[in-house]
């Protein structure tokens, strides 16, 4: 950032969300991932910032209408529930493969 360039508020907003998301992250590591988590981290995130306070903007939930990130085109909203189901079934069956040994072990190197 350049000298006597304004921050926006909503950046140093997300900023603290951040932390606080990774706090809660970390508070319930062990449990298991679901679309209510996904959406509680999506509600972390964006409290207290502008879009939170837009008609459009669905914090907290699957998003309304249709949007593009990075110059691509994103699932529709109408898809959006399906498609996130389908990836929490297939992340989950995955997860299952990973015996708890191997998880413990890995935690172990890793750290808490």
């Amino acid at each position: 950032m350049a000298d006597g360039e304004a921050v926006r508020a909503d950046d140093i907003i997300e900023a603290q969300n951040h932390f606080a998301l990774f706090r809660y992250m970390l508070k319930t590591a062990e449990e298991p991932l679901s679309e209510t988590m996904i959406k509680t981290y999506h509600r972390i995130l964006k409290e207290a910032t502008t879009d939170a306070h837009q008609d459009w903007f669905v914090v907290g939930d699957y998003k309304k209408l249709e949007n593009i990130v990075g110059g691509m085109e994103t699932t529709p909203p109408a898809q959006v529930p399906g498609e996130m189901k389908a990836l929490l079934s297939s992340y989950l069956a995955k997860r299952a493969i990973v015996s708890m040994p191997r998880r413990l072990s890995f935690r172990a190197v890793a750290g808490p």
